[in-house]
């Protein structure tokens, strides 16, 4: 290989490796792709795509999802919530994305903040994301409530 061969081929590996950075993309970039989706059909109220909204959960929070419930009663659980927005966020209230805010990032790890508003009533939502299978995945939602979506399955599945 000559000196020249050499230096082109250095040169397109550091093109490649940055273009692939740069289709990961950040965690807020998902967010904000994920959220403006996620509403979009929320407020159109057209249904739900299982499989798909299932994809943007971390292995192990599809674990906790799909496990069997405990203790089932005709109690009820708690408020209802909508995963990605938090109580109240029911068929046919209106939800706005008002803000994507990253509150930590690297390469394997992220926070980010997810500001809302339910039928006017302003709300965040914490995301923690996980890099899994090259790209982000949500392995938890704090709603600022006390409980998030992982505790509140942890409680439902007595894990």
């Amino acid at each position: 290989m000559t000196r020249r061969e050499f230096i082109l081929a250095a040169v397109a590996a550091i093109a490649a490796t940055s273009a692939d950075a740069r289709d990961r993309g950040t965690a807020a970039d998902f967010a904000r792709a994920t959220y403006e989706r996620e509403i979009a059909g929320h407020n159109a109220r057209k249904p739900p795509d299982n499989d798909a909204f299932r994809a943007l959960f971390t292995h192990e929070m599809r674990r906790l999802m799909d496990a069997p419930r405990v203790g089932i009663s005709n109690l009820p659980d708690g408020p209802i919530i909508h995963a990605l927005f938090g109580a109240g966020a029911l068929p046919g209230r209106t939800v706005v994305l008002r803000s994507i805010t990253t509150v930590r990032e690297n390469a394997a790890t992220a926070a980010v903040k997810i500001g809302l508003s339910v039928l006017d009533n302003p709300r965040d939502v914490v995301a923690v994301l996980l890099r899994q299978d090259g790209v982000w995945r949500i392995d938890d939602l704090d709603y600022g409530t006390g409980e998030t979506l992982a505790a509140r399955y942890r409680r439902f599945t007595a894990r």
